[in-house]
């Protein structure tokens, strides 16, 4: 159960050097770009006060060219203003000490004078004051603008290979280096451009690595069995017994749909699902394996829905497979997705209709309205590029089962859009009930941790106590022996249950 090794069907990685958004579906980054993004903006917030700071492509900010001018002009005005009032302080001060000397026989007088000292002392002392508050106001405007210019400079000195996330083979191959199986597209994303694998020509990075020579050298430097493919033949010739570590690169792009796969070329995402378990099963501490049926999301924005329905059947059989060569007991499979799609189904369908065909009830065709006679197909979508400003053709003699037949579409788009419906979450095996009711998506992972005893659950959970499991920081040390006093912490309520049902025994029996 626990997740002692990973495995990952992969799909290609457009955009590998697009930064956190080269991902068309997830947000997931791995790296902490989006993080300094984020410090920055923040910043930007806390600075838009003086609506003046302009950063430049790389992050530096010139906040102090426009703060320390306001400041040493307000530092100087207050000065002035200070000079002034003293000035005109002094000069009443002094005017007054006349009146008084002439009046020096009126006591009277004398108490004036003492009294208009005082009043002098405290108005320059209150002018000290506020001048110095403004002072330090000031000065500390000056330091916080300079400590976030500081800070926002420092990003303008990031390289730029540093500043956009790393691509997906990259962190495959670089960061992630026990990752045992990594099978699907994007080949041209593990070479560079003036590479001598195939289809070269395809290759797109530009930074020199050859991905695939550094995954077979790493794996040679440890001593791990391993094997790299590209082709369907390669990939039979694998032995799982005698493998390791498996990395096969079918596609120098995006695998090939289900309903156009030439399988003397390209394996199944079935078929990858079994060699996968078959390698990763040899590992007593058990796996994880992710397996994404990355197309089916393409062929619904291309409003295709042969395709989509080909590649859900193709997904379907990597389950069954899952489920065939693992045993339910200790096994708990996922079957989810992220998002859902503008597909519907229309009109009241007879049982065992053809869902590619057109809608019928009783074998007779709906149509819009008697007058318009037009049948329409069961499955459309709200948008997408199936969406024509022809006036609606009559389909009854058009194959709508066809691989390339494009759904009718409401609206008019160039890609068919996500929807914001909850999606389906299936689960079998162990703690498989945890994902009963709704959830939200970052519940999902938090309980196969759970389930696998691996991550926060690696201790002081009881049912981990009976499995073999790693821990969160991979330490081969098993989960230890649970307390007795965890055993026994459920003692009172237990007592207490025993206790009412006691009580209503007594009072039963004596009616």
């Amino acid at each position: 159960m626990a997740a002692a090794a990973a495995a990952a069907a992969a799909a290609d990685s457009d955009g590998d050097s697009g930064g956190c958004g080269s991902s068309r579906d997830s947000g997931s980054d791995g790296c902490g770009a989006r993080m300094r993004a984020r410090t920055r903006a923040v910043a930007m917030a806390v600075l838009s006060y003086s609506g003046g700071c302009s950063c430049n492509g790389g992050g530096s900010c010139v906040v102090i060219l426009v703060s320390a001018p306001v400041a040493v002009a307000s530092i100087v005005a207050v000065a002035v203003a200070r000079a002034i009032a003293e000035a005109v302080i002094l000069a009443v001060a002094v005017m007054m000490v006349e009146v008084v000397a002439v009046a020096a026989e009126v006591p009277v007088a004398v108490a004036v004078t003492e009294a208009v000292a005082v009043a002098v002392a405290v108005a320059v002392a209150v002018a000290a004051a506020a001048e110095a508050a403004v002072v330090a106001l000031i000065l500390l405007v000056i330091a916080f603008d300079l400590t976030i210019w500081i800070v926002l400079q420092s990003f303008s000195d990031i390289p730029d290979s540093e500043k956009a996330c790393k691509d997906i083979a990259y962190q495959l191959v670089k960061e992630n280096p026990r990752i045992q199986v990594i099978l699907g597209g994007g080949r041209r994303n593990f070479l560079p451009q003036n590479s001598t694998e195939p289809n070269r020509s395809e290759a797109r990075r530009t930074d020199g690595l050859n991905l695939v020579e550094e995954w077979k050298q790493e794996k040679m430097s440890h001593g791990f069995t391993h094997s790299y493919v590209y082709d369907k033949e390669g990939f039979d010739r694998v032995n799982p017994a005698n493998t390791d570590y498996l990395l096969g690169l079918f596609s120098h792009s995006h695998m090939q749909y289900e309903a156009e796969r030439d399988n003397t070329k390209e394996p199944s995402i079935g078929e990858m699902t079994a060699k996968a378990i078959q390698i990763l099963s040899k590992n007593p501490n058990g796996f994880y394996l992710l397996v994404e049926g990355g197309r089916i999301d393409h062929a619904n924005h291309a409003n295709q829905a042969h395709k989509t329905f080909a590649d859900v059947e193709a997904m379907n059989q990597a389950v069954h497979n899952a489920q065939r060569l693992t045993p339910d007991r200790d096994t708990l499979i996922v079957v989810t997705a992220d998002h859902s799609h503008v597909l519907a189904l229309a009109g009241y369908a007879s049982r065992g209709h053809n869902i590619l065909g057109l809608s019928t009830v009783d074998g007779q065709l709906n149509t819009v309205s008697p007058s318009d006679g037009k049948p329409y197909t069961t499955v459309i979508f709200g948008n997408g590029p199936g969406w024509s400003s022809d006036p609606r053709p009559n389909l009854t003699e058009v194959d709508t089962t066809a691989v390339n037949y494009l759904q009718d579409a409401a609206i008019p788009m160039r890609s068919e859009t996500h929807s914001a419906e909850d999606v389906a979450i299936y689960a079998t095996g162990p703690q498989s009930f945890l994902y009963t009711g709704t959830h939200e998506q970052s519940y999902i992972p938090l309980a196969m941790a759970y389930a696998s005893c691996i991550g926060p659950y690696a201790e002081g959970k009881l049912a981990c106590a009976k499995y073999e499991v790693l821990p969160h920081n991979n330490d081969p040390t098993p989960c230890t022996d649970p307390n007795p006093a965890e055993l026994t912490r459920s003692t009172p309520a237990i007592v207490f249950m025993l206790s009412i049902a006691a009580i209503i025994f007594v009072l039963i029996t004596k009616h």
